[in-house]
């Protein structure tokens, strides 16, 4: 009788180890390594934010930590980017490699012309474990068509 009883507690026990380590894996998962406030902005999809032009300027004034990523070529970035954005070409054969080298632990948005390039590189972000990533849907030509302001 005592053995079943030390049995059923071992079980007991297993399964709210399990729990608890599952419940520390949902609360660590990147759509809750947002800084608060930041859910607020655009919608969610596979734990991106994706927002709009003025959404994208209001997080920049308001989250000064939030950087840049532009993934244009660097003839394009070259022509305007956002101030003070980071470019690396998605393009490039290294592009993978130039990734890992930014924080992971920072928020990034990330954009490029029209949005193409830079949703091709959400899944990429997300597989090296970037832990928060916006996203500017409709890219640079967006951002100008809102009247936001470009760097040269």
């Amino acid at each position: 009788m005592n053995l079943n009883k030390t049995a059923l507690r071992s079980v007991a026990m297993n399964n709210f180890s399990r729990a608890a380590v599952l419940l520390l894996a949902i609360l660590c998962h990147p759509v809750f390594a947002l800084e608060p406030g930041l859910e607020t902005y655009g919608s969610e999809t596979d734990g991106v934010r994706h927002v709009n032009a003025a959404e994208a300027a209001e997080i920049l004034k308001e989250y000064p930590s939030v950087r840049v990523l532009d993934v244009r070529t660097g003839i394009e970035y070259n022509r305007g980017h956002l101030p003070d954005s980071t470019n690396i070409n998605y393009y490039s054969f290294s592009f993978e490699k130039q990734l890992e080298t930014l924080d992971k632990s920072i928020t990034w948005l990330i954009h490029c012309r029209t949005g193409v390039r830079s949703g091709k590189s959400l899944p990429i972000m997300k597989s090296l474990g970037f832990e928060s990533i916006i996203h500017l849907d409709g890219g640079i030509v967006a951002w100008t068509d809102d009247g936001q302001p470009i760097q040269k």
